[in-house]
Formats: C-alpha cells, structure tokens, sequence
C-alpha cells in the first residue's frame, strides 16, 4: 500500500493579513518533510468562492513551488475542474508541471461541485458532465497517450472500499467505455481525515481540524454555498462540536496512536486498495501538529505497508490476467458519502438536469410574475 497527502488548503474564520501567506508556506514545509520520510503522493485540489473550506484555487502554481523543494514524492491533482478550465491550458500547465518536477505529476480531472463554483464562470451545473466529457477526449491525446486512470477520492468504510474495488475491476476488464484512446493503468485510492499521535486521546483532540472539514460538507449539503463574507463556517461549527456526528467523523478517520491507525489500515489492505491518502491540514490543525503526525506515522507504520507493496503488485497482477476472478459485488448499499455526511445528495446527472431545469421554470415564472 501507498500513501498520500491531501491538501484543501482549509483556512477558517477569523483571517489575518498574513493567514494565506503562512498557510502556504507551511504546507510546502510540509510536503517537503513528506519527501524526505518517504511518502509516496501529495495530492492537490482545486476550488472556487468556498471561503474557509478551500483555499486552492492555483494547484498548478502550488505544486509548481513543491516541485523545486521535493525530489522523489508524486505531484497529484485531485482534482482539475475541467469545467471551468480550456482544455488546451490544462494540457499546457500539466505538461509543464511533469517537466519541473520530473515527470512526478498525476492527474486527476473532475467536473466542480455546484453553483458557487460554476455559475461565475458562466457554465451551467446541468452541463457539466457533458463538459468533463468533451474535455477529456481533448485533452488526453494532447500527452502523446501517456496516461492513467485514477478511481478514489472519497471516504468509505472497508466493507465500501472491497466492493468497489471489485466493481472497478470487473468494470475495467469486462464493461470499459473509455472516452477515448489512452492505456489503462488501474489503481484506487481512498482519502481519510488522518492525525498519528502518541495516544488515540491526543490524537482526537490534534483531530479537530477533519471535524471541521466534514463539518463544512454537511453545512454545504444543508444549505448550499453562502454569497462571499455572509456566512461564518468556523461559528456555525462551534455549536456543532460535540454531537454525534463530531464522535462519527472522529471513529471513521485513520485517527489515533501508531497501533490503532495500523489495525485500521489492515482492514483497507485487505480490501486492496491502492493507495490510502491522508488528509492532515484541515479546519486549525497547526503546522507543529500535523509535521509531528506525518513524522511519527513515518517511522512507526508506513514501513509495514510499503513492504507489503510487492505481494499487491502480484495479486493486481493476476487479476488483470484473468488468473483471479472477483466477485461481483453489490456496490447499491454503499452510498459513498452516508457515513459521515448524509445530507450530501448524489444525484445522476439527469436527475442532475431535471432539478435545474425544474429550478430554472420557476425563476422564470415568478420573474414574470414580478412584470
């Protein structure tokens, strides 16, 4: 197994003139020690107009920086919005990105969440998937067919994390509708909210900040996303705090000593899952605590798992081969998201369609009303 780290560059209430600066600069610091203790990815996303939940809204230029302060660690975007990017600039930027660094660069495109993030770049939520569509069969040839494909990003239980590892394969060799041309090379990867500390308690109180991360999906869930500086994401979680969902949140992540984040991590591995990603700057984590955690998860719990690398490489193998046949299993009882956030509704993209449209009549009928 690999690891990851996950960066949305979460920067809650109250900002100082030098908040972003220093947010910044701590997370190079951090992917740079990373590097140096043997972490496999660093993985950076990209939002838009979501204040205190992310940051990010220059990955390119970002990992551009840890680029040059890094020498073997992997450059992930997960994700590039290719809604509200031109297909021939995202080609151009990651390009570039693979020349700086090395060829370290993995990529990750993704559709952009909702309204917030799309309506300011005049695309519409109901065409977005035929947007990431168009985009893909673009940009992909562009890299000479130097691709791979790239399945996670999300929280899931182990019991989740087995099924759709073997839906993936099943799909990947017998059901794949590849957008275009490119050379398949499968892996899945799982995000959790991750703190290593001596003990499980000091561990869930440095956890804090993955409270406040799943905290903010179930707030954007509820409500939406406020018009900028009408809301307080860091107020609203103070009343949050303490509740069952908080103690959820803290039990699902790889939260706690080294023996209790090595019993967690068993149960993925043998749900044979490529490469877990560890999301450590969330909500107030400090640099001090998250630089502690990467340090001590290093030196007494990657070990095991990267040894282990060798024997997945075999069964992958054999799977791709035909040699090992997976069970087809039902992936229907595992909503992806149910377990630490229900109120985040995933929807087809024509249930997506219909429910903008149906929004859209009644905007125009109470606009002539108003005439």
């Amino acid at each position: 197994m690999k690891f990851g780290i996950f960066y949305e560059h979460q920067l809650p209430r109250p900002w100082g003139p030098k908040s972003e600066y220093q947010l910044l600069q701590d997370s190079l610091t951090q992917i740079e020690l990373a590097d140096k203790l043997g972490y496999d990815y660093a993985w950076e996303v990209e939002h838009h107009f979501l204040e205190e939940y992310s940051h990010s809204s220059a990955p390119e230029v970002f990992l551009g920086a840890a680029s040059q302060r890094t020498k073997r660690i992997r450059l992930g975007h997960g994700v590039i919005q290719l809604t509200t990017n031109n297909p021939h600039r995202v080609a151009e930027k990651v390009a570039t990105l693979d020349l700086l660094s090395g060829g370290r660069v993995e990529l990750g495109m993704g559709e952009a969440a909702g309204p917030a993030e799309l309506h300011p770049f005049n695309v519409k939520v109901r065409d977005k998937r035929e947007r990431w569509e168009e985009a893909v069969k673009a940009i992909v040839p562009m890299f000479t067919k130097e691709s791979w494909e790239y399945h996670g990003f999300t929280f899931v239980t182990p019991e989740a994390a087995r099924a759709w590892v073997h839906k993936y394969y099943n799909n990947l060799l017998n059901n794949s509708q590849k957008l275009t041309d490119y050379p398949s090379n499968p892996n899945v990867a799982m995000v959790s909210g991750f703190m290593c500390a001596p003990t499980d308690a000091e561990a869930e109180v440095k956890a804090a900040g993955w409270t406040f991360f799943i905290f903010a999906l179930s707030y954007y869930g509820r409500k939406g996303v406020d018009a900028p500086g009408t809301s307080n994401l860091w107020d609203e979680y103070q009343a949050w705090k303490g509740g069952p969902e908080e103690k959820k949140a803290l039990e699902s992540g790889l939260i706690g000593s080294p023996e209790t984040i090595r019993r967690k991590l068993r149960q993925f591995q043998a749900s044979r899952v490529d490469q877990v990603i560890l999301l450590n700057q969330a909500g107030k984590t400090s640099h001090a605590d998250i630089c502690e955690s990467l340090e001590l998860f290093a030196r007494e719990v990657m070990p095991e798992f990267h040894d282990a690398e060798a024997e997945h490489q075999v069964w992958k193998d054999k799977v791709l081969a035909g040699e090992i046949v997976l069970d087809d299993l039902d992936t229907k009882g595992y909503d992806i998201y149910s377990h630490q956030n229900e109120h985040i509704v995933r929807l087809t993209p024509e249930q997506l369609k219909a429910k903008m449209a149906e929004k859209e009549a009644v905007a125009k009928k109470a606009a002539a009303g108003d005439d």
